[in-house]
């Protein structure tokens, strides 16, 4: 039902999650001269009853880690015991949103890129729905080695009327060390900001704009610099998204 596909820095780690819950961990060798490429199961996981709703595995970094969200509403983290094989994956961490009865519908990592000082710790951006309340939001989680836990630092709720299906992390900060996330929930994609992220709050989370569309959308992305997101929707276009210099309202570049 989903793939996830590893930093280069681990190699190619392809992870594959099926409707039941298990997980299953694949390298992919590249082909030699004149041969054929391989691959090679490393291993595999059973993430609870719950169905799997979304997988990523973390930017590059000292361990491989893959993050899954369920309709537990918990976000599972599954690491191999044996580092050096990308072997024997197993369940090292486990966040359960503190409100009942929620589904986790999406889950998108901070690019490493920009995992620079102050903000030097891992990110990671969730999509949760209450049906039978028929409440959606986008939290974001910061993780606190010291206490070894992830804490909720922000959550966004306002204008959400459907679960969020696709997010996004801006490569770039802002000139105020901002970070900015664009999550797309039915047919908006919202855009937010983040500034004084610590592990432990944000001083200030704001919605910078909402991007209209006259069907459901079904990914985000924003450029290399952070100044556009990409939308592609049911309609079969492609949109391109920026803020006006003047009024900073973000609307409709391009689309094709």
């Amino acid at each position: 039902m989903h793939v996830a596909l590893s930093d280069v820095a681990h190699g190619r780690v392809i992870a594959a999650a099926a409707e039941n819950g298990e997980i299953t961990f694949w390298r992919v060798y590249s082909a030699s001269s004149g041969g054929s490429s391989s691959v090679e199961q490393l291993g595999r996981s059973a993430s609870g009853m719950s169905k799997i709703q979304s997988i990523a595995f973390a930017p590059a970094s000292d361990v491989l880690t893959l993050a899954v969200a369920q309709d537990d509403g918990s976000v599972r983290f599954y690491e191999p015991r044996e580092r050096l094989t990308a072997t024997v994956w197993e369940e090292v961490d486990v966040y359960e949103s503190a409100r009942p009865g929620g589904k986790a519908t999406s889950i998108a990592w901070r690019r490493s890129s920009e995992m620079t000082n102050p903000v030097n710790f891992p990110i990671i951006a969730v999509g949760t729905s209450w049906p039978e309340e028929a409440r959606h939001s986008v939290s974001v989680l910061a993780y606190d080695a010291k206490y070894r836990r992830w804490n909720l630092v922000a959550e966004m709720s306002s204008g959400l009327a459907t679960n969020v299906q696709n997010m996004s992390w801006s490569a770039m900060t802002t000139a105020r060390g901002a970070l900015n996330l664009a999550a797309a929930s039915g047919s908006n994609c919202f855009v937010y900001e983040f500034t004084g992220v610590t592990t432990s709050g944000v001083e200030m989370a704001k919605e910078m704009g909402v991007l209209p569309h006259p069907c459901k959308i079904n990914n985000c992305e924003w450029n290399a610099s952070g100044s556009v997101v990409a939308t592609a929707a049911t309609d079969g276009k492609i949109r391109m998204w920026s803020a006006n210099m003047k009024d900073g309202a973000w609307r409709e570049q391009i689309n094709a």
